[in-house]
């Protein structure tokens, strides 16, 4: 698909909460995902199990980048690279969750050239 850029592993798209943590639920401690904010048009949440818990990090859209736990990114490229080698509170963001079985995830904008 011409001028679509490749939509990592990690990113679900259109996921509702519920269906994240689904995902997530009995997977290993650092599995995570990113989902289309369902209240806040252009945000992302990054749901993460921590230790057999699902936990849920909003990621605002703030201007020109991408706020979390008070830290700016310019996409969420550079934020889950970021936390992969940081802890994002207790973990690091290890594993990208598995999509076998689900349809692809709607592309966003952000995903276009």
């Amino acid at each position: 698909m011409s001028g679509i850029k490749e939509i990592p592993p990690w990113y679900f798209g259109k996921v509702t909460k519920g269906v994240a943590h689904e995902r997530l639920s009995g997977t290993m401690s650092g599995t995570f995902l990113v989902r289309d904010n369902e209240t806040s048009r252009g945000s992302y949440v990054v749901s993460v199990n921590e230790n057999g818990m699902v936990v849920d990090y909003d990621i605002r859209k703030t201007g020109r980048t991408l706020k979390i736990n008070d830290r700016d990114f310019a996409d969420l490229a550079a934020l889950i690279g970021y936390f992969q080698k940081y802890p994002l509170d207790t973990i690091t963001l290890d594993i990208p969750c598995s999509k076998e079985g689900m349809e692809s995830p709607p592309i966003s904008p952000s995903w276009q050239k």
